[in-house]
């Protein structure tokens, strides 16, 4: 259930983000795409954020009341499952990029749209042909957010929660 529950909360935040960033996104004001892409990265880590709290509280609250351990491999499991939508795409958009014969990009960017703006600060033209390795190497620490969020907010709920 909290694998389900992390991949679901990964996918409304991409949600919430398109509605912060699809209306920016035609704009060619620098200064509201930048507002726009610390919002709807806010937005993910957050959402992030929150999610690690609320399963740190739960195991740490299983773990004195059944002597249920905090499962390592539980926790990793998560970060993975809120890392594969991202790195799934980017793997893809990768193969696009260097020679596929099909268009990802519009689609990666809406995968992703937490970082929307931020891709279409590294490339505004909506086609995979436009995009070079390195431009693609440069969105690629954008797949890692969502898990370096979780990660951190766990790890310091745990240490909270057991120092209580």
């Amino acid at each position: 259930m909290k694998y389900l529950k992390a991949f679901l909360t990964v996918i409304a935040a991409d949600f919430l983000s398109l509605f912060v960033s699809i209306p920016f996104a035609a704009s060619s004001d620098i200064f509201l795409r930048l507002v726009s892409l610390i919002c709807t990265a806010g937005v993910l880590i957050c959402m992030m954020i929150n999610l690690a709290v609320k399963t740190a509280r739960e195991d740490c609250r299983l773990e004195r009341a059944e002597g249920k351990r905090n499962s390592v491999a539980e926790a990793v499991g998560i970060v993975i499952i809120v890392t594969l939508p991202a790195a799934v795409s980017w793997v893809v958009l990768m193969l696009s990029a260097t020679g596929g014969n099909f268009d990802f990009y519009r689609l990666y960017k809406l995968i992703n749209a937490p970082f929307l703006q931020f891709y279409n600060l590294i490339e505004s033209d909506a086609s995979s042909a436009a995009l070079s390795t390195g431009e693609v190497l440069l969105m690629l620490p954008t797949v890692f957010a969502a898990a370096a969020a979780f990660a951190a907010a766990y790890t310091i709920a745990v240490g909270s929660e057991k120092s209580k």
